[in-house]
């Protein structure tokens, strides 16, 4: 007589083992909002505002973290076809890492970097623009960036030439760091 409610004990004990390990099926994210119109450009002289530069113009970007990836993603006013680079600087609970989208010149391609150094072995490092929605996305296995618990990112929007560099922050109102974007709060894993 014993036997039906062992079974059912055992059971139940399986059920909640089973759903103590199951990953949530959600990401904590963040967005932000960035002010229009404060892109600065620099040129032969002191950085100076440049209102009509829509493509490198950020609006809004965002971060989501879990399922096994990081999904960050950046929109401008008006994506152009060529002539920006997103770059995002992401801080993590065991390392800083840079991830961009280079489109200054053709073919655009992805990149991830350790600190100074690029990350060459990294499968599932994803990166694109889509002129519908005015918007880079990269999107970086977890793995790749040593699984780290929480990170914080911050972004740029930039063009340079030889004599001309465009800048703006996404987290920024009519402003820039020389040094990396303003890193916002934590974003933890889920």
């Amino acid at each position: 007589m014993r036997l039906p409610h062992l079974a059912r004990l055992a059971s139940a004990g399986l059920i909640v083992a089973a759903a103590l390990t199951t990953s949530p099926s959600y990401a904590e994210s963040q967005t932000v909002r960035d002010a229009a119109q404060d892109v600065y450009k620099e040129a032969d002289g002191a950085p100076a505002l440049s209102p009509g530069d829509k493509a490198r113009d950020i609006v809004k970007s965002k971060a989501s973290y879990g399922n096994g990836k990081l999904v960050l993603w950046v929109e401008v006013r008006s994506l152009a076809t060529d002539d920006y680079a997103a770059w995002f600087s992401v801080k993590t609970s065991n390392g800083h890492w840079t991830m961009g989208y280079d489109k200054e010149s053709a073919p655009a391609y992805t990149s991830l970097f350790d600190g100074a150094q690029e990350v060459f072995s990294c499968d599932g490092l994803r990166g694109g623009g889509d002129r519908r929605r005015d918007r880079i996305t990269i999107t970086v296995p977890r793995s790749c960036i040593d699984a780290p618990r929480w990170i914080k990112f911050g972004v740029w929007m930039r063009h340079d030439t030889n004599n001309v560099n465009v800048i703006d922050d996404g987290r920024i109102d009519a402003g820039y760091s020389s040094v990396e974007p303003k890193l916002g709060s934590r974003v933890t894993y889920n």
